[in-house]
């Protein structure tokens, strides 16, 4: 048993194994790469690593990434409470989070590279000033969308309003994360200036909204539908008026066809279909300014013409696709 330990030492210590020698590899990880710089004003810097330089510098740009998605998602939250007054929602933060994760750095640059054995390092640096430059020119062409929105719904009838409030807040909500993220990068551009202006603006729009009075006109076979309508047109804060001189004036009618259906689940047997195509028509002062046909098949286990009248396909078609949409196509 010694003589076996002592002839393994010698041997190890000879540096001789098999007839091959044992060789000691020593090389670092590259000091730039463990103790990074961080970013300031002018630059963002990042380190990174990979199987190739691309990877390296793939996976140091995503460092950046991160880094700025940490920062605005922070300045997003601390600022929740005073900018929930426009409505800020978990789809704006989404909208960040897109925002940040899809960001293209023009003009990044490698500054130092390195390979230690099958990795491969990379410190990148991207000028921050252009990087700003870029974004702000693609949020200010929103922004001009915006305005002059606005400036068309505030110049027009006031059913205008309704028909653009819903345009003008998917405008707003697709603005705001490059408000956050403009606000977070850059201290000269004027975040709180935005966030203020979009409040007035749709705040604006829904007291345009609030003015609103319209006449709906239907029948016994359109009544369910009518309610519904009459239910989302509220929640806008549109008025609902008994007057049919109303000005804005939405007519409903139904056409149905009935199918001779028979349905393999134990639950729909005896079950009646029934084809229905709810065309809605809205006029202000007689001129058509709005129509559509929804098209569903409905199925109720009472009769046919309970069918005809389910309105539950028409309320997820509602809640999907906004009312106003709905029964106009706009």
């Amino acid at each position: 048993m010694k003589f076996t330990t002592f002839l393994v030492s010698a041997l190890l210590l000879n540096g001789c194994f098999g007839g091959k020698e044992i060789k000691h590899s020593f090389q670092k990880v590259p000091s730039w790469y463990t103790t990074p710089l961080i970013s300031n004003e002018d630059f963002f810097y990042g380190v990174g690593s990979g199987d190739s330089e691309e990877d390296a510098k793939s996976s140091a740009l995503s460092r950046i990434a991160s880094e700025i998605s940490i920062s605005v998602s922070s300045t997003f939250k601390s600022n929740t409470k005073y900018d929930s007054d426009i409505g800020l929602s978990k789809r704006v933060e989404q909208n960040i989070k897109t925002l940040v994760d899809g960001v293209t750095f023009h003009g990044a640059s490698v500054e130092k590279k390195e390979s230690v054995g099958n990795t491969y390092y990379a410190f990148v640096k991207v000028d921050k000033r252009k990087f700003i430059e870029i974004h702000k020119n693609n949020f200010l062409k929103k922004d001009v969308q915006i305005d002059s929105l606005f400036d068309f719904v505030k110049s027009k009838e006031k059913y205008q309003a309704l028909f653009n409030l819903k345009i003008l807040e998917e405008k707003i909500f697709q603005a705001q994360p490059d408000v956050y993220f403009l606000g977070t990068l850059s201290n000269s551009f004027n975040r709180k200036f935005y966030i203020e202006k979009y409040n007035f603006m749709l705040e604006e729009v829904r007291s345009l909204v609030s003015k609103v009075t319209i006449f709906v006109d239907d029948d016994s076979l359109t009544e369910s539908y009518s309610s519904e309508i009459k239910k989302y047109l509220t929640q806008l804060g549109v008025q609902i008026s008994r007057e049919q001189s109303t000005k804005l004036h939405l007519k409903l009618d139904i056409s149905h066809e009935k199918l001779d259906m028979k349905s393999t689940s134990l639950k729909l047997q005896n079950a009646h279909f029934s084809n229905v195509v709810l065309n809605s028509k809205l006029k202000y002062s007689g001129k058509l300014v709005g129509e559509n046909s929804t098209k569903m098949m409905n199925v109720s286990k009472i009769n046919y013409s309970d069918a005809i009248r389910k309105t539950d396909k028409f309320v997820k078609l509602v809640e999907r696709e906004g009312i106003v949409k709905v029964l106009t196509g706009k």
